[in-house]
C-alpha cells in the first residue's frame, strides 16, 4: 500500500522500523519548509496547471524525468543527484535553490 506521508497518515505504518524511518523523512521536511518559508518563499500555492505546462515543454526539448518526475536533467546529471537516489544512509539538506 502506498500513502502519503505526513502527520495524519504516519500512524497507519505498524512497522517499527519504517515507522522511524518515515518520522525520520518527516521531521526532514519539516525543517526544509521551515527553512523555505523563512529565506520568504511561499510553498502553499497550488502552480499545478504551470508546471504541467512547463514540464511538457521541458520533455518536448528532451529533459530527463527521474524520481516520479521530482528531478529532471538535461544533458547532465550531478555526482550528489546519483548518489541521493540511492537514500542509503544519507539526508539532504537546504542550501539554496540552485543546484
Amino acid at each position: 500500500m502506498i500513502i502519503e506521508l505526513n502527520e495524519q497518515t504516519i500512524s497507519k505504518i505498524k512497522n517499527p522500523t519504517f515507522f522511524s524511518y518515515a518520522s525520520m523523512y518527516l521531521d526532514i521536511y519539516d525543517r526544509f519548509t521551515t527553512q523555505i518559508q523563512n529565506v520568504g518563499l511561499d510553498i502553499d500555492n497550488d502552480f499545478s496547471d504551470e508546471v504541467n505546462k512547463l514540464e511538457a515543454n521541458l520533455k518536448h526539448k528532451g529533459a530527463v524525468f527521474r524520481n516520479d518526475g521530482k528531478s529532471i536533467y538535461v544533458n547532465h546529471i550531478s555526482p550528489s543527484c546519483i548518489a541521493c537516489q540511492k537514500g542509503i544512509g544519507s539526508m539532504t539538506f537546504f542550501i539554496s535553490l540552485q543546484c
